[in-house]
């Protein structure tokens, strides 16, 4: 240790007060950052794994194209012939050591009747099996009451709806009084419920126009986690919807590779074979697709959300350890007068403040990780639900360990350190010998 950090460790001893006063300055600005930061993460997480895992859209979506010249839905995507899954099937086949897992879907739409309550439903046939794979770990069980649909007769008349369509045929759980959160999973339990009746008749129109009819039986009642969606929400097994929409075709699939990373070089590898056989195929991550378009929206949001508190947060924080450490530097002019009086050049005063300084941001960042750390795993440990954005249902409260937002925090706190103790000390030097003597 040199002579200017032991002069600057008895100054830090000696001035115990205003040291402690910096100390947790630099402390409760840490603990402010990261654990907001976390808290964004943390959201940033539960929206991903929602689209990703529950709705079961993987890594990537591929579709067939809208004609030239024509105007399509970007929800309606034209549905595949069986050469085209043909082809994508055979594709998977050649790169089997990158896909994980596939999924076939087929969206259906019509109106679902319980005795003399209809109402209209949307949503989604498709492979039960892998569904359940691409879901793991969190959600294999997707039902609030019942049980989910490959947990049963995959090839029985089964389908499992909406929390709230299910309200509106007449059917109840004692489930639905409670506060269940959906951010990690529904816990693996067949919950009882009661339909008016046994059977739901199921009508959909299929592409040449005929009117199909199909009775069905309520495997389960799930919840979409998004508002609106859980009024109309169906799924079923997808050669069940194939059979009620009279068509082999399906309208997507989803794909979990092997390797996320590699997402952007799988895609652009499949759209190219897709091109060169002359098939209107593509791949597209669904955060680009419109499936993924409220997450996007979201996810800007928070980030603009985000920008808006850190900046306010470092402002206070900045002025804050700024202001203290101005402070601690200016009631020490005179002991800066009496260092210069004995030969102390200026160069040697900056080194034993800046020293200073760094062993109060530095011992400020040592507890400010500590105190958030422990504070993180205080609240994740209360899990306190609230409603989170679009959610329609509550989450819990929780905070990650966002390591990034840690280093970019304790690096910003400590410059801003330095340079307030570098300012203040300079300010000091400017005076003359004899005034900061006798400054008060």
């Amino acid at each position: 240790m040199t002579v200017f950090s032991k002069i600057a460790l008895r100054n830090v001893r000696l001035n115990i007060k205003q040291s402690s006063a910096t100390i947790l300055t630099v402390a409760m600005s840490l603990v402010a950052l990261c654990v907001f930061e976390g808290y964004i993460a943390d959201v940033g997480i539960l929206y991903e794994n929602t689209f990703e895992k529950r709705s079961m859209y993987g890594n990537l979506l591929i579709e067939k194209k809208s004609p030239e010249g024509t105007y399509r839905s970007p929800l309606e995507p034209p549905m595949m012939e069986e050469a085209e899954q043909a082809a994508v099937e055979e594709f998977f086949e050649k790169n089997k050591e990158d896909v994980l897992n596939q999924v076939k879907f087929l969206l259906v739409a019509g109106q679902i009747s319980a005795d003399d309550v209809t109402a209209v439903y949307s949503g989604i046939g498709y492979d039960l099996v892998s569904g359940a794979k691409i879901r793991e770990p969190r959600w294999v069980w997707n039902t609030l009451a019942g049980i989910p649909l490959e947990k049963g007769d995959l090839n029985s008349k089964s389908i499992v709806i909406g929390k709230r369509l299910a309200e509106i045929l007449g059917c109840s759980s004692n489930v639905f009084k409670e506060s269940l959160s959906g951010a990690l999973g529904y816990p693996e339990r067949k919950m009882d419920f009661e339909c008016p009746t046994n059977e739901l008749s199921l009508s959909a129109v299929t592409e040449k126009g005929q009117s199909n009819m199909m009775r069905t039986k309520v495997a389960g009642i799930t919840s979409t986690g998004f508002m609106g969606i859980d009024d109309v929400y169906i799924a079923m097994s997808l050669p069940l919807a194939q059979r009620l929409n009279g068509t082999k075709k399906i309208s997507y699939y989803s794909v979990e590779l092997t390797d996320s990373s590699e997402v952007a070089f799988f895609r652009d590898k499949f759209n190219e074979e897709m091109k060169s056989k002359g098939l209107s195929l593509h791949a597209v991550k669904w955060q680009d697709h419109a499936f993924g378009d409220l997450f996007v929206r979201t996810i800007d949001w928070l980030s603009m959300f985000e920008k808006f508190v850190i900046v306010i947060v470092l402002v206070i924080a900045g002025l804050s350890v700024f202001i203290t450490l101005s402070k601690i530097v200016m009631e020490r002019t005179k002991e800066i007068g009496t260092l210069r009086s004995v030969g102390f050049q200026d160069i040697h005063i900056f080194r034993i403040f800046l020293a200073e300084s760094m062993m109060l941001a530095g011992a400020g960042i040592v507890l400010g990780v500590l105190i958030s750390l422990t504070l993180t795993a205080v609240i994740n440990g209360i899990s306190i639900p609230y409603k989170a954005g679009f959610l329609s249902e509550p989450v819990p409260f929780r905070v990650a360990i966002y390591l990034k937002a840690y280093f970019a925090s304790a690096f910003i706190l400590f410059l801003i350190s330095i340079i307030a103790s570098m300012l203040a000390t300079s300010r000091s030097l400017r005076l003359k010998i004899v005034d900061a003597l006798n400054f008060s």
